[in-house]
Parts: structure tokens; sequence; C-alpha cells
């Protein structure tokens, strides 16, 4: 069961309560949180007041000498542990797992986790959390469930509503399901006929029936699956490293909405489309022909970067080659202060979004002296894997380059011959001249 959702919405409670039965039908529940100190927190200020409240478990469940375990009846465990540490997950088996806060925890320590049911014939897996990314955490299970939403039915025309799957996805479209009353109020209405719903009334309605995984969710801070005019920054080597970007409307900012690691072309190709990417850069080396082919496919959109320390001054676009030449040093400087100024908000703080912040910090800024004219300059050092500072680096590029070929025009042509950006109230006069 995959449940992603909304913060205070009473996900945790569920969850423990499921916890708490499974242990009392005769199975071993192993609950996880992403670190120890969580454990505790919840053991304590949930599992605790949750147990005492209720007469039936304050009878059935007795404390031991750690927070992280609970006796149920005579017999059968609860264990409530964190994932940072190995030991902690490979200590016990279990017939259930329950994952909490999924995003804030490694990928890793998830598939080592979910071996505890290698000898139980249950094996059932609850996974619960407040969404970051897309295709992360619990966004990828989510989409391998089969994507229940709440539907309601219209008491007037009878038609099926998902309100989550209704409400404008981008700014300035109409909102048909929020209705005014006369009164000054407000309530949930049919986009059809406007008839006020019942939320109450409904059912849980599965977009991929086909699929084994139980999924739902509840609330609507759910992550940015597309969207469009967004540029993009790869950075390539054994896998490649994916940041996305899209301008906040009306602002000089810029929200970062994508954040992951690919195995493939064609798993770029696909994000190309999704997100709408206008401009992408894409690290040069050493995949030279791979991306090259790449950039090929989307052509006028992708652009290789070479890295030129001798340079100075503006990037250097080349639209024939599909190329940009820039100054390393000078790149990571911009980078760097989009993060300082404000100007590049970030996703809600996970596992991915602290390896993209400790990426970003293994490119540390040295100075350096030629041993022969003693001059001085400012470099880059690679003190750790910096493949997401690379990624992020090259959607800064991407960016200028969108706000350059916005400019004084809407929309641009490429010439498929040369591969020049001819702005289109020039179109004609070109046409003439050639």
């Amino acid at each position: 069961m995959v449940i992603v959702k909304a913060s205070q919405v009473g996900g945790s409670v569920y969850a423990i309560l499921r916890a708490l039965h499974a242990c009392l039908s005769g199975l071993n529940v192993i609950y996880f949180f992403p670190t120890r100190t969580d454990v505790i927190e919840f053991s304590k200020s949930r599992v605790g007041p949750l147990i005492a409240g209720n007469p039936f478990l304050a009878k059935m469940v007795r404390d031991t000498d750690t927070a992280g375990l609970k006796k149920i009846g005579e017999a059968h465990l609860l264990h409530l542990r964190g994932m940072q540490s190995s030991v902690q997950m490979k200590s016990v088996p279990a017939d259930m797992l329950i994952f909490d806060e999924l995003d804030e925890a490694s990928p890793d320590a998830k598939a080592m986790a979910k071996e505890r049911l290698a000898h139980s014939d249950y094996k059932r897996i609850i996974e619960l959390s407040n969404p970051s990314l897309p295709d992360y955490g619990i966004d990828e299970p989510y989409r391998e469930s089969d994507q229940r939403h709440w539907m309601n039915k219209c008491p007037g025309c009878g038609y099926w509503v998902s309100l989550a799957e209704e409400f404008p996805k981008k700014l300035g479209e109409e909102v048909k399901i929020i209705l005014p009353r006369g009164d000054g109020s407000f309530y949930r209405a049919c986009p059809k006929c406007s008839a006020e719903l019942d939320i109450e009334v409904g059912e849980w309605v599965p977009m991929e029936p086909d699929n084994h995984a139980h999924g739902s969710h509840c609330g609507e801070n759910l992550p940015l699956e597309s969207s469009d005019h967004c540029t993009m920054g790869v950075d390539t080597g054994r896998q490649m490293h994916v940041v996305i970007s899209k301008k906040i409307k009306n602002t000089k900012k810029r929200e970062v909405v994508y954040l992951r690691a690919h195995n493939s072309f064609e798993e770029l190709d696909d994000l190309m489309k999704r997100f709408g990417v206008q401009v992408c850069v894409i690290d040069g080396m050493p995949e030279t022909h791979a991306t090259r082919a790449f950039a090929r496919r989307h052509h006028g959109h992708v652009f290789l970067c070479f890295f030129n320390d001798h340079q100075r001054g503006a990037d250097k676009w080349d639209t024939k080659e599909l190329t940009v030449q820039v100054n390393r040093t000078e790149a990571l400087d911009y980078s760097r202060r989009m993060i300082r100024e404000g100007r590049r908000v970030l996703p809600r703080r996970s596992r991915q979004v602290e390896e993209f912040a400790r990426h970003l910090c293994a490119d540390a800024k040295q100075l350096h002296e030629d041993e022969a004219t003693g001059a001085q300059s400012y470099r880059y050092l690679k003190t750790g894997e910096n493949h997401y500072s690379l990624a992020f680096t090259y959607d800064t590029l991407a960016a200028a380059r969108q706000k350059l070929c916005e400019g004084p025009y809407v929309e641009f042509l490429t010439c498929e011959w040369d591969g020049r950006w001819i702005p289109m109230d020039q179109y004609a006069l070109t046409i003439r001249r050639w």
C-alpha cells in the first residue's frame, strides 16, 4: 500500500493502527523511520498516547526497556527502527514493514530493509510520505500502484469528479471547482454543472487498475509531474544527473522542480517532453557521440557544454555545432551566486535535496598561483561527488540562454541548413534575401 500524503492528515496514526492490528493478528511488524531520533519522538509523542487513550490497546500492549520495541499480547512484537543504521535494519525478521516519511530515507536503506520479509509467507508493505520530487521516494512506488483517486458523484448531473485531478495545474487556469456562494463563502463545485459536491460521499477509484499495489494520495501537496517552459542541466557519467528548473511567474526567481539520476538517453528524451524543456545544456564529455545524437534529436534545444579555462567574458553559443563554451570558474561562480542571492527555490528538504546540497559543497574554491608567472587565480577543486553541482551549473546556463532567446521576440525559428536562430519578425526578409 502506497500513501502519498500531506502533513497532519492522520497518515501515521492510520499506519500505527495497522501495525498494532497486524501484531494482534499474529504477525511481527517493523515500523521504519528515517532516523533513530524520529523513532524516539514518534514512540513518545504518538504511539504512547494512542495506546494510553485506548483501554483495549492499553491492556494488550506492554512497553519494554526500549522506546523502539512494544510487546503485543503474549508473543508478538512491534519494532520501531531507524533506517540510518544497517544493524537496526538487519537484526530481526518480519511479516510486515511500514516505511514512514520515505522521502527522507535513502533508496538503498529501503532495499536493505525489505530483506526482513524474506522468510515470511505474509509479506506486506505500507509506504507513506509527504512527497518531495517526481520519480523519487514515495512518488516512485505510487507511479507503479493502481493510483486511486477519491471520486465524488455530482448530485446534479451525476458526473464523477476527482477534485485533485480537476484542480488547476498552472497559474492562470480557470478554477471551476471552487465557486462563491451568495454569502461570500465558497464551496467545492462540479466542473460540469457547478452543483455543490458533498466530499464525504464518494469512493476510491483506481486510475491504473491493472497495477498490483494499492496507491492513494491525501491532500494536494504532490510533486510536479510535468510542466512546460523549463530548462534542464545534465551531467553525464556512469549515471546522468539531471536538474530541471522553471521560472516563477512575475519574479526573478526560478524553482528547481526535478532532481534525479538517470541511466539512459531515452529517459532524457521523456523528460524533454514531460517538462517542455526549451533549453537543455548537457556535459559534452565523455559520452560525446551519444550526447550529440541526443542534441540532434532535439535540434535547437540541446547544447553540449565544453569548459574552456582560457575563455573570458560571455558564453560562446554555437547553434550550428550545438555547443556552448564557457569558463568553468565563472560558470560555477554564477550558479553559486544564484543560490546565495535566493534566486533558486529548492524543493522541500529530502534525502535527494540533501544529496544535491552535498554535491554543491563538493566543489570548493581555491586560490591557485602559476609557478612560472606568479599570477594568481581562483579555481574550483573537486573534493567529492559533484554531479548535481555540474548539472545545476548547466541548468543555470540553460536558463540564461532561455532568457536571452525570449528577449524582445516571443518565438524563434531554427534554420535546418546552418542552425542559426532567426527572429520571427525577420523571417520574411530572410526568405527574400535567400
